[in-house]
């Protein structure tokens, strides 16, 4: 008799189960579950459900690769006819967005668009039916309670099994595929279609060249190297970028060096018709421009399908590897803290910070400290030896309070080490190992979920007890996920999530080096977007003016975060406790991977359960590695990198922040040196250096000026939140954000307004297909009333053009005034803004004092979100959020309410500040914070 799987799936809840929830790519392309069902495709035993049934329909077929599949689907849906019905639709699309345009941009400036003809030109028509196409199968076969379901793929039979698609060539050939897979491909023509109606709506945006027929070239030329080079055409779209810098370096400032170091590729790939589009001849400003835009573009055409083993090995070869002899360069590191940390604190607070000085202190560095003045000679700058025998003592206070902000950040979490067979998949492991894994009762691995459900979360008491190295197991674990759309298939980026504890301890030791780095203003991180961006435009431009001396070096560590080790960064993080006036807090970063056992998340790959319950060593189970993932201690190894930076520009008697001075050879050799000391491994051959190009945070300037990268971010407004409310306000409120920040980054907002009415047209007419009834004026008179005036969740032109409006009522209005005194749109405007109004809503004017009291129904989230309201106090243990949702607290809102009103003169600005300080607004604000997970969902709304 066959063991039965203690922990069925659906058997917790009599509602149906949904399957295929996503509707977006949010995680890595893998075939781990294809995989377990072809090793297993004997063994009945060992399939789920879809595995049989897929198995049973595909009898006779020759099964091709899953990653192979976003190739052929790309080509296949190039090649179908243009249909002629769907096509004319777009031409409605443009006339919306011609008219909101046009009515948009008088409206606010008195400046009339001239309109695009509403035929739009070939490419952009056949992309539109392929997006139109694949929303109309996305949102056929998502949040199904179907198990199976089947659709026409562009004429080819498909089916979909759980999570497994079958999409059959033809009768004799069939791919089996996961859901991500499929979406990738939604993502890759959703993607064209935006770029290429941006381009559309700026055509002129370069002088000298058509941006749509360069855009449209980018995809003729990939689709290209995708036909000829497979797989292989992901490493060229890597190396697009590099290029277009070399290729800048080479033209425009006669320095080959970095050119010549990726000959390689071109030589490898001689037939590529992108690599002679990144490497055309580049003779000016506008050249560098329109080149550095359509590298946006590099993540339109699908990602490769991740090798899940090779991509761990490579991992563990890099993070469990030993690197001896590292005290010295560690001891170096500290010291030019202790020196540069001093120097900046004494430039703001004029005085030390408090020091213990040794025996053996400088005798000028201790006469100095004493006599409580700065000795420093500005032509004899002091040497990091001159601190080697003193430490810092409390100078600072460690600031326990966790904002909920960066707490929550992190979606996922594992419960503890006990809870590690719920990363993979029961029945696997019973297959694999013969029995199934002996489980504790399970837990949400959900942090908002966690966070609200223990009576208490208190960060001093998890600083105290790992200081007192008293950890216990359960917290020592840490779940390797791989990340989504990289370009490795090999070489997949693993980040890391960790149980709620040590998530905790994490996010309050990063916010204290974040104090600390208020000190070192070599860095960016604490800088504002605001701020950052002014800094880099004034040292852009300063360099575009100079003469001599300014230039710009980007440097490329190789597998950064896996590099540092605990003998190379403890001193400095010794230091830092030290400072912080704690112990063994910050030190003890390094230890917790050296005690921790790593899990690669790998779903139907589990390794086997020991006999106490915990994991062995195997291909997914690490214990004890050398290094951390990503994303978990940042703030920390940019301290310890930038540190190195500082001491190699001190060696070569240079400046060093975000640029290098002076003989940059010298300067990367030097740097060189002590990162090889250090075991981090600096890519020289893909660094490089430029007296006119600055690149920061993916972002570029040249010669002063911030090169648009509306292009990259516009390409992603079709790609809806996994994690949001399911329905169409979320939908057209994701569409506008993402609209509105394409235009933050471009030179006018005009093409990226009119790109996101375009978008918003074709989502409310998918969603409503009534509309199709009305003329295109009615629908731009639909897309300009704001959710102010009673309408969707729309942004308006005013709000793309500049960066906040100090009244949106006031905006609204006038826009609607604007659309009355067309004779076109009049009799529409008139139809649509006309809702009805309360007499009065206190509540309302409190909540936002620039809004109206209009007879509305009740939106699909705000009902959600009273239900969860009602739901939450049943699952919250959290002593802190217990008072907030207390039965009492509609009582309190209400005499809350009525207490504001009496204020006299009445400042509904004043009161809506008090409100949202009070504990009613902080109750609201939880619920909107919760209200986007889908486990708050499901557990607070159960019936």
């Amino acid at each position: 008799m066959e063991e039965e799987d203690p922990t069925p799936t659906y058997s917790s809840t009599k509602r149906k189960p949904v399957f295929r929830r996503d509707r977006h790519l949010q995680s890595a392309l893998h075939n781990g579950e294809i995989t377990y069902m072809f090793e297993n495709w004997q063994n009945t035993s060992g399939l789920k459900k879809e595995h049989i049934l897929l198995k049973r329909d595909t009898k006779g077929v020759c099964y091709l690769p899953s990653d192979q599949f976003i190739h052929w689907a790309l080509l296949h849906v190039s090649k179908k006819p243009e249909d002629m019905r769907l096509a004319r639709e777009l031409s409605k699309h443009i006339k919306v967005a011609n008219d909101a345009t046009n009515l948009g941009c008088t409206d606010f400036c008195g400046v009339s668009v001239p309109s695009l003809p509403s035929s739009g030109p070939e490419l952009l028509r056949q992309v539109y039916v392929m997006k139109v196409t694949l929303g109309r199968i996305t949102e056929k076969i998502t949040f199904s309670e179907q198990h199976v379901k089947s659709y026409n793929f562009f004429g080819c039979k498909a089916k979909c099994y759980g999570n497994l698609h079958v999409i059959w060539p033809s009768d004799q050939f069939a791919y089996i595929i996961t859901h991500r897979h499929f979406l990738a491909v939604r993502d890759c023509i959703n993607a064209w279609f935006s770029a290429l109606a941006y381009s559309y709506a700026c055509c002129r945006k370069s002088a000298g060249y058509n941006l749509y027929t360069e855009v449209a070239n980018v995809i003729y030329s990939v689709l290209h190297d995708i036909s000829m080079y497979k797989d292989k055409a992901y490493d060229i779209l890597k190396c697009w970028q590099p290029l277009v810098i070399a290729t800048i370096l080479k033209d425009i400032e006669g320095d080959p060096h970095f050119y010549n170091s990726l000959k390689d590729i071109i030589i490898q790939y001689p037939h590529s018709l992108l690599l002679k589009i990144a490497t055309r001849k580049i003779s000016n400003t506008i050249d560098v421009h329109l080149a550095f835009e359509l590298t946006g573009l590099t993540k339109c055409f699908g990602h490769p399908e991740v090798v899940m083993g090779a991509s761990i090995a490579t991992w563990v070869e890099k993070g469990t590897v030993l690197k001896p002899g590292l005290g010295v360069i560690a001891e170096e590191i500290r010291r030019a803290f202790v020196l540069e940390f001093s120097r900046n604190f004494y430039k703001q607070k004029r005085k030390w910070p408090n020091l213990k000085l040794g025996p053996n202190a400088d005798p000028l560095v201790k006469q100095c400290c004493e006599g409580g003045y700065w000795g420093e000679d500005p032509g004899e700058p002091w040497s990091t030896a001159m601190f080697s025998d003193i430490q810092f003592d409390e100078t600072m206070e460690f600031d326990y309070q966790i904002y909920t902000a960066d707490l929550l950040a992190d979606k996922s979490i594992i419960p503890s080490l006990e809870h590690w067979p719920y990363e993979y998949d029961g029945q696997a492991h019973r297959t694999n190992h013969g029995f199934f894994p002996t489980v504790p009762p399970r837990e949400s691995n959900n942090v908002i979920m966690q966070y609200i459900g223990r009576e208490e979360v208190n960060v001093k008491n998890i600083i105290q007890t790992v200081s007192e190295k008293k950890i216990p197991k359960s917290w020592k674990v840490t779940v390797g996920v791989a990340k989504e759309r990289e370009m490795k298939k090999t070489k997949a980026r693993f980040f890391g999530k960790l149980t709620l504890e040590m998530r905790l301890f994490q996010v309050a030791t990063e916010n204290n080096i974040k104090n600390v780095f208020k000190f070192i203003p070599h860095q960016t991180m604490t800088k504002s977007e605001d701020d950052l961006f002014k800094h880099l435009l004034r040292i852009s431009e300063s360099s575009s003016q100079d003469e001599g001396g300014h230039v710009f070096m980007a440097m490329d560590f190789s597998s950064w975060c896996t590099s540092f080790r605990f003998e190379g960064v403890t001193p400095l993080f010794e230091e830092l406790d030290r400072l912080l006036g704690v112990t063994d807090v910050m030190a003890y970063t390094q230890i917790f991977p050296l005690e921790s056992t790593l899990l690669f998340q790998d779903r139907f790959h589990p390794p086997k359960q020991g006999p106490d319950g915990y994991p062995l060593n195997g291909p997914r189970c690490v214990h004890g590695p050398e290094a951390w993932m990503e994303g978990l201690r940042q703030k920390g190894w940019t301290l310890a990198t930038l540190l190195l930076i500082l001491v190699a520009s001190w060696k070569c008697g240079t400046i060093a922040t975000l640029t290098g001075q002076g003989d940059n050879q010298w300067f990367q050799e030097t740097l060189l040196d002590l990162c090889t000391q250090a075991g981090i491994t600096l890519k020289l051959e893909e660094t490089w250096v430029s007296s006119s190009l600055l690149e920061c945070g993916r972002e570029f300037f040249f010669k002063g000026a911030q090169v648009s990268s509306s292009l990259k971010r516009i390409s992603r407004i079709s790609s809806e939140a996994n994690q949001t409310i399911p329905s169409f306000n979320s939908d057209i409120a994701g569409i506008y954000s993402t609209g509105m920040s394409s235009a933050q980054k471009d030179h006018t907002p005009i093409p990226s307004f009119w790109a996101t009415v375009l978008e918003a047209s074709i989502a409310a007419h998918e969603r409503f297909p009534e509309l199709s009834r009305y003329p295109p004026e009615y629908i731009s008179c639909l897309l300009s009333v704001p959710r102010t005036l009673g309408g969707w969740p729309i942004t308006l032109f005013a709000n793309f053009a500049t960066r906040s409006i100090q009244d949106p009522l006031t905006t609204a209005l006038h826009l609607v005034r604007t659309f009355l005194s067309s004779p076109r749109h009049r009799q529409h405007m008139v139809r649509i803004a006309s809702t009805r109004m309360k007499t009065t809503d206190p509540t309302m004017l409190i909540k936002d004092p620039q809004s109206l009291p209009l007879v509305l129904p009740r939106q699909p989230e705000n009902y959600l979100k009273s239900k969860i309201a009602e739901g939450l106090p049943s699952i919250i243990k959290n002593k802190e959020l217990t008072p907030l949702f207390s039965p009492q607290m509609e009582e309190n809102k209400q005499r809350l309410i009525g207490d504001l009103m009496t204020i006299r003169p009445c400042n509904p600005k004043l009161m809506s500040k008090l409100m949202t300080l009070s504990n009613v607004g902080k109750q609201e604000a939880l619920v909107n914070k919760f209200s986007s997970t889908r486990s708050i969902q499901n557990v607070a709304c159960r019936e």
